[in-house]
């Protein structure tokens, strides 16, 4: 990867891509997302498994691949890549992914997966990979140049450079090279006729030299023996010793002729290495716990217990703010000394001396803070007694940010000083980053579930509404029509019955133009009364409220039949059943509304209404012979369903039924209503 300029005279990062995608729309949204986050991709599209073989190489920057394509699959793509020992960033970026499958991939050696509706997070995903690889690629150096220096050492050895010691018995050195002084700063003559075990040995650490001396009196050299010496600065150095002594015929041990090597270099290489070996397996433990956890607390209490079992520190926390009271709360913790936290108030206020501790520092200026001499550095006075007694020897603090602001800090401790070195922090700090980013997911799933939960509560309060409103318009239309059937028919009818009267009662030489008025008043009056009964009974059949739903559906029939010719049947197995109130003027209204499409539209000349009962369950089924239509087309946008059907449909369902529809051209339509 290279640095090029683009045509706005800006640096972009050069990036060689293999792309392992079915879907060219697919590769160009993810070629789009690198452009947009700043990388220049040189890219190539593969669908196959002899495409990828014949694409891959180790000038590949990046691989990015579907998880499952019809030929091949990212596992397979994985295994090739490690057949050929191509340490290339290999990221998943799939449409769906199981909670199982995703750590399966990241265990395979996959360096991260997203979802395709995610692409957002892949920018900062291959700059993570590629910073990945290269920290990798500085460890497989850094171990190449400790095999190198311990061959050089080897021959160093053999050309007698290596620290050469003579004692006696009892310790006295009698002879020493030039490498001797060179190492622990004492000249020759410091040395000579003093006493080796006592020099290089004080305290706890002449254990090492009794345990090697109990070997030489058994008449053994020793190999490969690692000491730990303390020099003329006072510092401790490794040495790694092989003797070949002298002894007396009797087999007593007379003259110890030890040949040294400085190991310290080595050593502390060693424990960088391991160190950030920890620190991976403790990364790769958290990105685990990032995909399994279910909240924040889980997660936290997943992440201190891989910093402290994995990553080897002592004791590790999550602190969350809380900017009212001024102070960092802990929220979850592992490790010893867990309750020494509870006597630690982690202030934030930079005024207060406590506040200005690794904590709230990192928390406050949203940085990392790094204590490499935990108990001599001025942050850590404040409980600098109290920590001492802890073992804790140095300390890292990393914020832990939401929507990019701070909400708290992950705190880590360590048993050794200096530990913290730039490369473990940088590592640390990824992971802080990476909880970060769930942290902002979290929240993302928070405000869907909230939203979800809103719209949900709107749809019931619209249900509700609508309920009440088909309450109201059915009570509306049970009022109209009572009071045109109790009040204007009685009236009209009374008229009619005067005109009749009154035809009665004129002298037959009234005149034929009088008798003909009145005659057409009375038929007025009759069809008036009849209208008032046929808008009765569709506002609301007097059967339905004393009779039941079948009578009623039997009337509504036999008055459809005389209005349109169409021959209506109605059966129903137990007419004087009764069902709530509501649901049997929903159904009257259902069977309504389908009769009035079916005289529009279907130009059907028969149709059957059956009323079934199973258990607690009442079926009510609409058929006609009619031409029928697609019912697969509706929804379609020339094809919207009318508002008949969904009146009949909302009708169903606020009764707390489910409405079904069948129909095709030349077959007819069947309308079903289960409740």
């Amino acid at each position: 990867m290279k640095q090029v300029n683009t045509r706005g005279g800006g640096d972009v990062k050069s990036l060689r891509v293999l792309i392992l995608e079915d879907s060219a729309r697919d590769a160009e949204l993810v070629v789009r997302e690198l452009r947009n986050f700043g990388y220049d991709p040189h890219w190539t599209r593969v669908e196959t498994e002899e495409g990828f073989r014949a694409q891959l190489n180790a000038e590949l920057d990046l691989i990015l691949a579907d998880y499952t394509l019809p030929q091949f699959d990212a596992p397979g793509a994985m295994q090739i890549l490690q057949e050929r020992e191509l340490s290339v960033p290999f990221i998943i970026v799939t449409g769906t992914i199981t909670e199982e499958t995703a750590v399966s991939v990241l265990k395979q050696g996959a360096d991260d997966f997203l979802l395709k509706d995610r692409l957002a997070r892949l920018g900062p995903s291959v700059a993570s990979a590629l910073e990945q690889r290269r920290l990798r690629e500085e460890r497989k150096r850094a171990q190449e140049l400790l095999i190198r220096s311990e061959a050089r050492f080897r021959r160093l050895v053999t050309r007698m450079s290596a620290l050469v010691v003579e004692l006696d018995p009892r310790g006295t050195i009698l002879f020493v090279n030039d490498p001797v002084s060179a190492v622990t700063g004492f000249s020759p003559e410091e040395l000579l006729a003093r006493n080796a075990f006592e020099l290089f040995f004080p305290g706890e650490a002449r254990s090492q030299v009794d345990t090697a001396m109990q070997v030489l009196y058994q008449g053994e050299d020793l190999h490969n023996h690692v000491t730990r010496c303390r020099i003329k600065s006072g510092e401790w150095i490794s040495l790694e010793w092989t003797t070949a002594n002298e002894y007396r015929i009797d087999g007593r041990l007379q003259k110890i002729i030890a040949f040294g090597l400085d190991i310290t270099e080595r050593e502390r290489a060693a424990l960088r290495i391991r160190r950030l070996s920890r620190l991976y397996a403790a990364i790769s433990d958290v990105n685990e716990a990032l995909v399994r956890s279910k909240t924040p607390d889980e997660m936290f209490a997943a992440v201190c217990r891989a910093c402290v079992e994995q990553g080897g520190f002592k004791l590790a926390w999550v602190g969350l703010a809380d900017d009212e009271m001024q102070r960092i709360v802990v929220a979850q913790a592992y490790g010893i000394e867990i309750e020494t936290l509870n006597t630690i108030p982690f202030s934030t206020d930079a005024d207060d001396p406590v506040g200005r501790g690794p904590t709230a520092t990192a928390y406050r200026e949203n940085r990392v803070h790094v204590c490499d001499d935990f108990l001599n550095d001025p942050a850590v006075a404040p409980w600098r007694e109290r920590v001492a007694a802890c073992g804790f020897l140095a300390s890292v603090s990393l914020p832990i940010r939401q929507g990019g602001k701070p909400i708290g800090t992950l705190s880590a401790y360590s048993g050794e000083q200096s530990a913290l070195d730039q490369e473990a922090v940088l590592l640390l700090e990824r992971m802080a980053e990476n909880i970060s980013f769930a942290m902002d997911q979290f929240e993302s799933e928070r405000q869907r579930h909230a939203l979800l939960e809103q719209r949900a509560a709107d749809a019931l309060h619209m249900t509700e509404l609508s309920r009440r409103v088909v309450a109201v318009q059915e009570q509306e239309r049970r009022q109209l029509s009572s009071e045109l059937h109790d009040r204007t028919s009685p009236t009209l009818s009374a008229v009619a019955l005067n005109l009749g009267m009154i035809a009665s009662d004129l002298e037959p030489s009234a005149g034929e133009d009088l008798q003909s008025r009145l005659a057409d008043s009375r038929g007025l009056l009759t069809d008036a009364i009849a209208g008032i009964r046929d808008v009765c009974a569709e506002l609301r059949p007097v059967t339905l409220d004393y009779a039941g739903l079948p009578r009623a559906l039997q009337g509504y029939a036999e008055q459809f039949s005389l209005r349109t010719g169409i021959a209506v049947e109605v059966s129903c197995a137990d007419p004087d059943r009764r069902l709530a109130a509501d649901t049997e003027s929903s159904l009257f209204r259902v069977v309504q509304e389908a009769l009035t499409n079916c005289a529009k539209h279907s130009k059907a000349s028969a149709i059957h209404v059956e009323l079934a009962y199973e258990g607690a369950q009442s079926r009510l089924t609409i058929s006609d012979n009619g031409e029928g239509f697609d019912a697969n087309a509706l929804g379609r946008s020339e094809h919207r369903p009318g508002l008949g059907l969904i009146t009949m449909r909302e009708r169903a369902e606020f009764a707390g039924g489910k409405f079904s529809l069948e129909s095709g051209p030349g077959q007819g339509t069947r309308i079903s209503v289960v409740i």
